[in-house]
């Protein structure tokens, strides 16, 4: 039995069984659909679908059944009250729980150095938005700074002639004041 077993475990026993059951499934209801209906053969076809399922079912018995997985290598929490070594060793610790409270403290370090540096960046946006106040301060004070020199550029030409014009009045006034006092000179000279 031990060689029929080992067969059955193997890919194309698997293979067999499954065509073999399945088989045997389809000719059951084949069988039962012809008799519903009284078709020629439909006994025939149920008695040779029932004995296929029935040899199916029979070497059924002899499959090794499915191997049961080591869950507790997945999941350590599942080894707990069972009075392993390792637990006994460690105040009840296993070496996948040390590895997990290992893991969490790097976690909560890894969450303080990030909390700090989030304190920094909030310490440099808030200095950034500062000199970005004081750097839009100054733009204010050069934009008045402009204005004053555009009104002065434009009234340069202005104040130019004006200047002009007044001093030719001062030369005008200051050569009639000159003949003024020529004449003045000129008549107390001549007593």
């Amino acid at each position: 039995m031990g060689s029929f077993t080992k067969f059955l475990s193997s890919r194309k026993g698997k293979i067999l069984f499954n065509l073999a059951y399945s088989w045997g499934a389809c000719l059951v209801i084949m069988g039962a659909v012809f008799k519903i209906s009284h078709f020629p053969y439909d006994d025939l076809f149920l008695l040779v679908g029932m004995v296929t399922e029935v040899v199916v079912f029979f070497i059924t018995g002899f499959d090794a059944p499915p191997e049961e997985y080591k869950w507790e290598r997945a999941f350590p929490m599942l080894r707990r009250g069972k009075g392993d070594k390792d637990s006994a060793d460690n105040g009840g610790l296993l070496p996948d729980d040390i590895q997990t409270i290992g893991i969490r403290k790097k976690l909560e370090e890894m969450e303080e150095h990030i909390d700090a540096m989030n304190k920094i960046f909030e310490k440099q946006v808030g200095e950034l938005k500062a000199q970005m106040d004081v750097v839009t301060e100054m733009g204010r004070a050069f934009d008045k700074i402009k204005a004053a020199n555009n009104g002065t550029l434009e009234n340069s030409g202005y104040i130019q002639r004006e200047t002009k014009d007044v001093a030719e009045k001062i030369a005008a006034l200051n050569s009639q004041y000159s003949r003024m006092l020529e004449a003045m000179n000129i008549k107390s000279g001549s007593k």
